[in-house]
């Protein structure tokens, strides 16, 4: 058996921005596009790796429907 958790730190800690717009597709209903990044700053590997911080890039789109 292999335990992979060893090999990382337990703590991470970062940054997430984003923006993002709703639009109004008929009485009941609105579309959702928004977009999302992120940024850790601490690097997650136990030893020897630098620069194994997370960096994520998104984008969302949701359909909402009022009920």
């Amino acid at each position: 058996d292999i335990d992979i958790r060893e090999n990382f730190k337990d703590f991470d800690i970062g940054l997430m921005s984003g923006f993002g717009f709703d639009f109004d597709t008929s009485r009941s209903s609105r579309l959702g596009i928004h977009f999302y990044c992120s940024w850790g700053f601490v690097d997650v590997a136990a030893e020897g790796d630098t620069d194994t911080r997370h960096k994520q890039v998104g984008l969302l789109m949701n359909l909402y429907f009022d009920l």
